[in-house]
């Protein structure tokens, strides 16, 4: 188990805190009803301190095509120092290198420093070989689509990865919209994957949002910055998002009952969904 998965875990629960300014700032923070993460097109050590102080769980940066040559991951690596004086993750999204990746990169990555690291379905299939100890591996899957879209989707559960990236990049006023037929839709193909997952969130979402994001089955929310939005806009943003997920509450913890469909053996309970699967 990874540090991504371990944080995944913590959701729901006071954190211990740690040495300094960092821990003490994590050992006030409040049990939220999922983990918080952020993507990042460049490695700013500025950016991510801000991230860090706003509440955010982790950093997932965009690798860019100059690093996929010999995976020179010093720059990622100084600019999530932040993130590990907080003891959260950081990590990698692979889907613009991924084609180029020689072999035993996730071994150097992992080396380098990343915790997890995300790609698409169409990466190489000799990546499902590389197993760094330490390094959560996120499979990303795109839009929702058809139902033989959840016949695939079923088939993540046969792969060795620990969690799963869903980049649908859900907004509040898609959520807003949302249907009850779509809604199923997504809950069906969250009940369909054993493992985690991460949702991809587009611009602020209200308490009403979070709830149907959570009502679908999200463990944790990805935010995007904006297009130039500065470092420290995307910081206000992820704090008052931090906030909105102190104050919602947890899966299974309201009076609606809300059972798990449960197709897959392994597949987690509804009332513990944001608890990841510990059997990868």
């Amino acid at each position: 188990m990874g540090k991504l998965i371990e944080t995944l875990d913590r959701v729901g629960k006071s954190s211990g805190g740690g040495m300094g300014f960092f821990g003490r700032a994590q050992a006030q923070s409040k049990p939220k009803a999922a983990a918080l993460l952020v993507t990042l097109g460049q490695p700013d050590v500025g950016a991510v301190e801000a991230l860090a102080k706003a509440g955010a769980d982790g950093v997932l940066f965009a690798a860019q095509a100059g690093a996929g040559k010999g995976i020179a991951v010093e720059a990622y690596q100084k600019a999530a120092e932040p993130l590990k004086a907080a003891n959260r993750p950081w990590g990698l999204d692979l889907t613009e290198i991924v084609a180029s990746l020689p072999a035993d990169a996730l071994k150097g990555m992992r080396e380098g420093g990343a915790d997890f690291v995300t790609f698409p379905l169409n990466a190489p299939a000799r990546l499902l070989q590389e197993r760094p100890e330490g390094l959560d591996r996120v499979v990303t899957l795109g839009e929702l689509q058809d139902d033989p879209y959840l016949l695939l989707a079923r088939s993540i559960n046969l792969l060795s990865v620990q969690a799963v990236r869903f980049d649908f990049a859900l907004s509040a006023e898609r959520l807003n919209a949302l249907t009850i037929e779509e809604l199923l839709r997504y809950r069906m193909l969250r009940e369909t994957i054993r493992f985690p997952a991460l949702v991809s969130i587009d611009g602020d979402l209200g308490s009403e949002e979070i709830r149907t994001l959570l009502k679908a089955g999200a463990s944790a929310v990805i935010v995007q910055p904006a297009r130039g939005e500065s470092a420290s806009a995307l910081a206000q943003r992820v704090a008052a998002l931090r906030d909105a997920l102190e104050r919602v509450p947890r899966p299974g913890a309201e009076d609606e009952d809300m059972p798990s469909v449960s197709f897959v053996a392994g597949s987690p309970p509804a009332k513990g969904e944001g608890q990841p699967d510990r059997q990868h």
